[in-house]
This record gives C-alpha cells, structure tokens and sequence, in this order.
C-alpha cells in the first residue's frame, strides 16, 4: 500500500467566537462567519438536523452559519484541486482519495485528543487507512463503498446464489439477465482480486501481477463467461450477463420490477430505489422487495477449483481543509466530529441506509436487520481489497479491456484466449505507469 505522509499544520488556528449571523447566498469560501459543508445530496438534510444540536452543546460556535453544498464524495478531491483555500471547510471524500488528498496537504490533522475518539467509537479497520503517524486525518463516517450480489430468490435460489455458475444457470433457465458492469475497473477486477492477485503501491512504485501465469488462467475463465457461447441466454441470441444502457444505479431496480433481471453485482446505494420500484411492480409472480435478496460475491470456476470473487472496498470519510483561510479550522474540526460521533452516524443511516463505522451502531437491531449493510459486510470479510489511490491510468485501462473483452459477444464470434492474454498483458503495462 503506498505510504504518504503529510506534512500537518504545527497547530490549530485559533478560533474566537463569532456574534451574528451573516447572510450567505451561496458556497462563500472567504465568509469567516460561514462554516460550508459539501456533502452528497441525500446526506444533506439528516446533517442540517443536527446542526442546531452542534451549536446548543457549543456554544462558542453558535454565531456561525452553516451551509450546505451538494458535492458526491467521489468529487471531493477535484473540486478541491481548483482552489483548496475556497472551498468548504468540511467535506466527505472516499477512502481512494486519502492519498491524493495527503500528498496535497488538503486535509487537517485532528489530533491526539480527537483520535483517541475515534478509535474508542469506530472499528479499527475503519480508521487505520485514515492515520498518519498515528493521528487520524479525517473522520469515519460509512462503510459501505463496495459491492456484492443482489438476486431474485424467485429465480435464484440461496444456494445457486454461492457460485456464479449456479446463478448463471439459473437465470438462463428462466431467460433473464445477470446485470454485472464489466467494463469497469471497479467490478471487474473482482475475479483477479479473488485469485489473490494484486494491483497496488509498494512504495512510490506500482506493482501488479494480473499478468502472471495464474492472472493469465482468470482471464481465460472470465473470457469463458462473457464469451457468446457460455454467455448466451437459452432459447434466443442475447447475452444472459449485461452491463447497462446508461445507468447501472437505475437500471438494476427497473429490471428486478420488471422481472427482467435476476441477479445483478453493484451496491448498497441502489436499496432505497429498488425497494420503491419493487412496491409499485406489477409483476405477475406477486414478488416484493422481499424476494431480492444480498449476499457476499459468489464464486467462480478457475481451473478445477471454485474461487471467491474479490471486491474493491472503502470507507467514506469526512475531512477538514487544511487550506481555508478563514480562521474556523477549530469550529470545522468540532462540527465533523458531530457528524460523525454516534448520533451523527445512525441519523445518516436513518436518511440514507449508509453504513455505519461505529461500533455499537454495527451491532443495533436495525443496522443488523439491514440486508445490502450486511451483505456488504460479510463481502468485506471473505474478500474485500482496500481501495486507496490507483495508477491514473488504471480505470480507463480496465474500461477498454473489459469492452474488449465483449467484442466477441456483440459480434457473434468466440474472442480467442490469445487474444484475450495479448490485451491482458497490455492492460498489465499501462496501469502500472
């Protein structure tokens, strides 16, 4: 894992309290009376809820105004490369912006006292990627960046649903699609994932082995599974695995609605929208949200041995600028904390299902009664890999291996393993630099 240290600020700018309210139209990153705050939009209105709270047990900070911006977490770390010292003050990122973020200086340390805190209320696997000399550099907030299998237990069966194999079979009896986004680098190194294969830093230099003489044998199964004639759906000529038209987050719910699509690989975020589109379905088995199930990733054939897939995992975090010239770096740090303590927590868990990193929360009737939390738990625990910075190269790489890797779907024609390891190999060389 590459290891970057950050240069932290000696100490916290001093706050000095604030009377008034200062009218704000808009993200004003140089209001010294203003905190803003990016956060992903349905995340916003739990954490409006509580700042009237923040302020009541911080008296201090009660004249200031806070202020609130959509930003996706997966955004943070651009818009903050345009002007740091405007941005917001406090901000949720993913976990594989944490080393771009540090080699930038763009996130404050939090202290001895603020990480004792942490580590006392989160899961140590979910602070140890944010500390840097011991100190944490932003706070834990969900644990749900990773994916896992969702499946119509009409068609699938629980035991069909531990093998890809079993689920492919099962879908193809019954004519419909496995929904899996195979031109991703997000999902698609799965299988290499799975077979103990790695794409990360050892140091300053990035180092795979996706095309040694086992990474060379997945690429061959998974070529078997895309390819047209494993892959074709019985009794027509389609593809019985299917990426999506436009939108995988959207897609997934309106096939399991339509009784379209069996099973389908993505993650805890497309919950909320399947369960709405299952409640208004008219399908003519009756089937609710309550026959789509989650598990952890299935497994698949390599060779003669039946292989768990692997999947990228991370939590999301939320940061302080250490760029902001605005003097509120105090404030900043005390208001993250509130919306990332307990309370903080299991509000954006009852706004949004996230995922929570707190250790009493993981373990409360409703988290647990949760089934895409605890899917994504379990997949974390037989095959999660840590996602931090990858080669800038990387998802473009995957993306055009994966696209070629179905060419010989779209033409009809099976794509030679020759081929398919001449792209590995290239594929292999390209995300390295």
């Amino acid at each position: 894992m590459k290891k970057v240290i950050a240069t932290l600020l000696a100490s916290a700018m001093v706050f000095s309290a604030l009377g008034g309210l200062v009218a704000c139209g808009g993200d004003d990153g140089d209001d010294k009376n203003t905190l803003v705050v990016w956060a992903p939009q349905a995340a916003i209105a739990g954490y409006e809820s509580l700042v009237a709270g923040w302020k009541e047990a911080n008296p201090d900070y009660a004249g200031l105004n806070v202020i609130f911006t959509a930003v996706d977490e997966g955004e943070a770390e651009t818009k903050l490369n345009t002007d740091a010292s405007k941005g917001a003050d406090v901000f949720f990122f993913e976990a594989g912006q944490i080393n771009g973020l540090q080699e930038k200086n763009l996130l404050q340390g939090l202290g001895a006292t603020v990480t004792a805190e942490i580590k006392a209320r989160d899961l140590e696997a979910d602070y140890n990627p944010i500390l840097t000399n011991g100190v944490a550099m932003a706070f834990p907030t969900t644990a749900d960046n990773g994916y896992f299998l969702w499946y119509d237990n009409t068609v699938i069966s629980d035991k069909q649903a531990e093998t890809l194999d079993g689920i492919l079979a099962a879908a193809k009896a019954a004519d419909k699609n496995v929904m899996f986004d195979y031109a991703n680098g997000w999902y698609l190194p799965s299988f290499w994932f799975g077979a103990g294969l790695k794409m990360d830093y050892e140091g300053d230099t990035y180092v795979t082995d996706i095309d040694s003489a086992k990474g060379q044998e997945v690429a061959k199964a998974v070529n078997k599974y895309l390819g047209p004639t494993d892959n074709k759906l019985s009794g027509n000529n389609k593809a019985c695995i299917i990426k999506h038209a436009s939108n995988f987050n959207t897609e997934i719910g309106d096939g399991f609605a339509s009784g379209t699509v069996a099973a389908g690989i993505i993650g805890t975020w497309v919950a909320d929208d399947i369960q709405k589109k299952m409640a208004s379905a008219t399908r003519v088995d009756g089937a609710t949200y309550d026959d789509i199930k989650c598990a952890k990733l299935p497994t698949y054939t390599l060779g003669n041995e039946q292989v768990q897939m692997g999947s990228f995992m991370g939590d999301k975090y939320c940061g302080v600028n250490a760029q902001k010239k605005t003097g509120n770096i105090e404030a900043s740090i005390s208001l993250a904390n509130y919306f990332t303590n307990e309370n903080g927590q299991r509000v954006r868990f009852e706004k949004t299902q996230a995922a929570p990193t707190n250790k009493n929360l993981r373990e409360s009737e409703a988290v647990t009664a949760n089934k895409a939390i605890v899917a994504v738990y379990d997949q974390n625990k037989k095959g999660g890999y840590l996602q931090l910075q990858q080669s800038s190269n990387f998802w473009t790489s995957w993306e055009t291996f994966g696209n070629g890797l179905y060419k010989g779907t779209a033409a009809g024609a099976t794509l030679a393993d020759a081929d398919v390891l001449t792209a590995l190999t290239t594929l292999a060389t390209t995300i390295k630099t």
